[in-house]
């Protein structure tokens, strides 16, 4: 018996290999192979596609930032690298001490 908001799905053409394979596995797991291929469809939806991810993005609201991200990235590098120097430095002047 169905419980609400479930249907049937039939599918046509299945090559036996892939039927086969299905059902092995369905074994393998101790499910029948409806259990199966639902936890595998639901697995295979539980993210959006890549199209359906950038229609998303897409549609969204545009940034507003006044931000130069080169200026952003470039002064986050010399950040970097004055932190990386002044550690080089420490570790060195560890090292002179007797």
């Amino acid at each position: 018996m169905k419980k609400r908001g479930q249907t049937d799905l039939q599918i046509r053409g299945l090559p036996v290999a892939l039927r086969d394979k299905v059902r092995r596995r369905a074994k393998r797991k101790g499910q029948t192979m409806s259990q199966y291929l639902i936890e595998v469809l639901e697995r295979e939806h539980a993210r959006p596609t890549l199209d359906e991810w950038l229609d998303e993005i897409l549609s969204g609201p545009r940034s507003r930032s006044t931000m130069d991200v080169a200026q952003a990235v470039r002064e986050a590098r010399e950040e970097r690298e004055e932190q990386l120097a002044a550690n080089f430095r420490r570790v060195r002047g560890d090292r002179a001490r007797p």
